[in-house]
């Protein structure tokens, strides 16, 4: 008999370990298939799996019948099973690659909170004036605007107003994706948003979901909706993620499975300075999601003067396998861009362009 405590979740899972360890000869599938991004499954083996992921002990053929049983619970759970064994078509229309530019932001000290808001929009209005119209996506860095005392959403109307009105300036089809915090209590900034503001405001909203400090106010999961937005958005027929800070070392550190199956990670990620912590949030944390989620990861990022972001590599492709992020270089894990530099009395910004 199906066992009901198994979920969506447990599903996605067993397919990742299908993936990974393939099908014995003896479960292969006689009559019928899951389909999941263009692969098929046998949906009698997916269920013994996601049982055992579920409850430690593996469902055994015997126990239960497939067909009707096991297919109606697959299929409650909103997964495709089809009569055959031929792969569905792929259901992705070709999509035109899509032009991310990551800005990383150097300034003289480590307190990037202590810039006004009013200046970074001004800094966000040259940058702007200095892409390419063919720019996609830019990404800034977590933490880019600050409430202060107050949440963040207090600021959202004024933001929103302020950042559509730049980009129907300076390029009408863009993407901004960025930070803001609030209720800052000392060292603490309690509240952690990443946003995406397009043309028509804001279109996707992402608390962190995690972190070491108990006073940061995180979201319930790595996919929970903010202000009744999700954390991914749609562009050019692919579907980005946006990761707040540490959250692309929870997302390896979990072992999450991408569940919403997104093409690509964003991460805004708050900054470098005099303690360092650029080198490993490349490796371990950037890489690392890549690793687990076998997709792209992107990230900007503010240093200071001492931290060299030349050398940082803002856009990372895993093709290691299951090896250690531990054990490669910058070079082993980059990916190729071009920079430029702008030179601006408050920092200096280090643009970086790539092509997902």
């Amino acid at each position: 008999m199906v066992n009901r405590q198994v979920n969506k979740q447990d599903i996605i899972e067993a397919l990742i370990f299908i993936d990974k360890n393939g099908v014995p000869s003896n479960r292969r599938a006689t009559k019928y298939n899951l389909y999941h991004n263009d692969k098929s499954y046998p949906p009698k083996y997916v269920l013994s799996i996601a049982t055992k992921i579920a409850t430690g002990r593996e469902l055994e053929p015997s126990q239960f019948n497939g067909g009707d049983e096991t297919n109606s619970f697959l299929t409650t759970l909103g997964f495709t099973i089809r009569e055959g064994s031929k792969p569905l078509p792929a259901t992705k229309p070709k999509v035109k690659s899509i032009s991310i530019c990551t800005a990383l932001i150097q300034i003289p000290s480590d307190n990037w909170d202590d810039i006004a808001n009013s200046d970074k929009i001004k800094l966000l209005s040259t940058i702007l004036s200095q892409l390419s119209k063919d720019t996609d996506i830019l990404v800034l860095p977590a933490g880019f605007l600050n409430c202060k005392s107050r949440r963040p959403e207090t600021i959202f109307d004024k933001t929103e107003q302020t950042i559509t009105t730049l980009i129907k300036k300076y390029n009408d089809n863009l993407f901004i994706c960025f930070g803001i915090d609030g209720r800052l209590d000392g060292v603490n900034k309690i509240d952690q948003l990443g946003l995406t503001i397009n043309k028509t405001g804001i279109i996707a909203i992402a608390r962190k979901f995690h972190h070491m400090n108990n006073n940061i106010h995180l979201a319930d999961t790595a996919f929970a909706l903010e202000h009744n937005k999700q954390r991914h958005f749609l562009i050019k027929g692919k579907r980005p993620y946006l990761a707040v800070c540490n959250d692309t070392f929870g997302i390896s550190k979990f072992k999450l499975a991408n569940e919403t199956n997104c093409d690509f990670i964003i991460g805004v990620i708050h900054g470098f300075g005099s303690s360092g912590g650029d080198s490993d949030f490349a490796r371990k944390g950037l890489a690392g999601a890549s690793k687990q989620w076998r997709v792209h990861s992107y990230a900007s990022a503010v240093f200071s003067d001492n931290r060299n972001p030349t050398n940082w590599t803002s856009g990372v492709e895993w093709t290691h396998g299951s090896a250690s992020v531990k054990d490669f270089t910058y070079d082993q894990i980059r990916i190729d861009s071009n920079l430029k530099m702008l030179t601006t009395d408050i920092a200096t910004i280090y643009l970086r362009h790539y092509d997902e």
